[in-house]
């Protein structure tokens, strides 16, 4: 049994002032309370390293009655707290007391141990100004003595308490003072306002000494609250324990902190080392069957994969690196890689922390990159200016950034400009390595009855000076006159049903059976070579109930020429005979001008509805002699 000085001691309510259970610090993270405690310490961690890597372990312990300061007078005060809150019919209240009760009543009560090492600890005395008093006194106050560091809200010690089914957190802390090392030690529990032995009192209390000051000596502290080493020890009692909770703690930080891992920031050791993440196997655990499930089960497989994707573009040869400075920010710097299957997006860190995907608060979202390769890109501070700069934008939840939690107008307003040029200038770089220009011109055949203009020929173009997909112009096309070249291998548009070189396709005596340039005899005459085109397409004819055909292409030479209309199989072309030419046509002699789009309406005299291409061959009147 530990023999310890620590008093749990609850300041009176004079006032007479309701204090709830719905403290707005711990609420916010409650959702994903794992995740959340998980993040939120190793980024305390992080920032008060000074020794890299900063190590942060994660272990679950178990405390007996006796082991816990105090336990008596924590049980009567959530007795007389869950009578208090009774008299309200507060639903929510009389769950959360219930449940503490029977969390007290438990043999070993779990707790989670979050302990650091490479810090400079938490340093005092507890008083203001002071980051120990800043951490276990203050509320909305941070005090890290880094303006780089990540938090700057004072509510991610809330974290703590939200995996807390007894909202009680012990914190314990070696710090070096100058002249020797100092031990500090204070527990904290946010509870309601209640009233015992015809007293009232605060909703917070406080393990300590009189006075509600922090003991200051190792050996009156409990064993599992000790320290000998520099750094800082979090203990969430009660803590909420849930199968896989090991796994679901690991996939938080390796997700979030892929960056300060690989760079050698930040190593992690979690239930007694039964899951360790570090420099050298990061990427690995990234791809685990059991953080992929814990992902699942958090709706993070989309995050996860991200994250194994930063690290790819910080540490592949491949990647691209560019630095840039702008004024009220200072330097930043760009990774960008290229590769098959990566998710077009951009991933933001600060610290080695991931942030976000986007600035949309800027007016960038970094979404929609059309007619780009496939890449991943990766924002970071390249200094410290930076960093103290993109701190002061981040959110309490560290999840985005916006320049109105800025105070001063004119620098919210100088700011925000720059961070404005911040995505203006990842997206142009991102372009100049990524962007594959479109066409500037192609048939749109299937919008013209809507868009062509009267007594020009029936053809719609797409197209633009522009590259960016984005902007485009349609008109209608005007008649243009091409001259032939035999030389050419018409090839069908990959859009339409058929396609492909007639030339390919074109067979002795105009079979449509494999290639060559054979003659035949064609209707009241004879066919020669091969003769190209572009662009077909195959559409239905919304005119014709029967199942017609709409067909267009751009022959490149002018004449006449005799068409096949030739089934695409699998293994074999065919040429569909009985095939009807409506609106006119004498087929299956047509007449060609070169560079102009010709139109046919055909109809089929026995069913077919699969893909289908077409040969031209030159047609020669009978007699002429070849």
């Amino acid at each position: 049994m530990n023999s310890t000085p620590m008093k749990l001691l609850f300041p009176f309510n004079d006032t007479g002032e309701m204090e709830g259970l719905s403290d707005a610090g711990i609420e916010t993270f409650k959702e994903n309370a794992y995740s959340s405690a998980a993040r939120e310490s190793a980024q305390n961690s992080r920032d008060a390293g000074v020794v890299f890597p900063v190590r942060v372990h994660y272990d679950l312990i178990y405390l007996r009655h006796d082991q816990l300061p105090d336990f008596d007078a924590l049980q009567s005060a959530i007795v007389a707290c869950e009578a208090s809150n009774a008299k309200l019919k507060d639903l929510k209240a009389r769950q959360f007391f219930s449940k503490a009760l029977n969390t007290l009543a438990l043999d070993s009560i779990p707790a989670l141990r979050i302990s650091d090492y490479g810090t400079k600890g938490l340093v005092g005395p507890c008083e203001p100004g002071k980051p120990f008093h800043a951490l276990v006194k203050s509320s909305g106050v941070t005090n890290k003595g880094d303006p780089t560091s990540g938090g700057s809200f004072g509510i991610g010690k809330r974290a703590a308490f939200a995996i807390s089914n007894l909202h009680t957190v012990f914190y314990s802390t070696v710090y070096d003072s100058g002249s020797s090392m100092v031990f500090l030690a204070q527990g904290k529990c946010t509870l309601t306002s209640h009233t015992q032995n015809s007293s009232n009192f605060r909703a917070t209390g406080y393990f300590g000494q009189s006075g509600y000051l922090p003991i200051a000596q190792t050996n009156q502290a409990p064993d599992w609250l000790r320290r000998e080493e520099v750094g800082t020890t979090t203990v969430s009692v009660g803590f909420d324990v849930t199968d896989g909770w090991q796994f679901r703690i690991a996939e938080s930080l390796a997700r979030n902190f892929v960056g300060a891992i690989q760079s050698g920031q930040l190593e992690f050791s979690i239930d007694n080392n039964s899951i360790v993440l570090n420099k050298s196997n990061i990427y690995q655990k990234l791809s685990s069957p059991e953080l992929t499930a814990s992902a699942a089960h958090n709706n993070a497989i989309t995050e996860l994969e991200l994250a194994k994707q930063v690290y790819e573009c910080l540490t592949s040869p491949k990647s691209d690196q560019i630095e840039s400075w702008f004024p009220s920010i200072g330097r930043l710097k760009l990774y960008i890689l290229l590769g098959e299957g990566l998710p077009q997006r951009v991933a933001i860190l600060r610290n080695g922390m991931f942030v976000t995907d986007n600035l949309s608060s800027f007016g960038e979202k970094f979404s929609n990159f059309p007619s780009y390769k496939d890449f991943v890109a990766v924002i970071e501070p390249a200094d410290d200016g930076a960093s103290a700069t993109m701190k002061r934008l981040e959110n309490p939840s560290h999840n985005s950034f916006s320049s109105d939690r800025i105070v001063d107008l004119a620098e919210r307003a100088a700011i925000k400009k720059s961070m404005e040029s911040v995505g203006k200038w990842a997206r142009n770089e991102i372009k100049k390595l990524a962007h594959q220009p479109p066409k500037s011109v192609s048939e749109v055949d299937e919008l013209n009855e809507f868009f062509a203009e009267p007594g020009i020929a029936d053809t719609l173009v797409a197209e633009s000076s522009d590259p960016d997909p984005e902007r485009l112009v349609f008109r209608a096309r005007k008649p243009t006159t091409r001259p032939a070249n035999p030389d050419y291998s018409g090839q069908g548009d990959d859009e339409s049903d058929g396609g492909g070189a007639p030339g390919k396709n074109a067979g002795t005596g105009g079979n449509g059976g494999g290639s060559g340039s054979g003659k035949g005899v064609g209707a009241g005459g004879a066919v020669g070579e091969s003769l190209s085109f572009e662009e077909l397409r195959s559409m239905p004819d919304p005119s014709d109930l029967g199942g017609g055909r709409i067909l267009l292409f751009t022959p490149n030479v002018s004449g006449k020429a005799q068409i096949s209309i030739v089934a695409k199989g699998m293994n074999n072309d065919s040429v569909i005979g009985g095939v009807e030419f409506v609106d006119g046509e004498k087929g299956p002699v047509i007449d060609l001008v070169a560079g102009t789009r010709k139109k046919l309406r055909i109809r089929f005299k026995s069913d077919y509805a699969g893909p289908i291409n077409i040969t031209l061959r030159k047609h020669e009147p009978a007699g002429e002699k070849k």
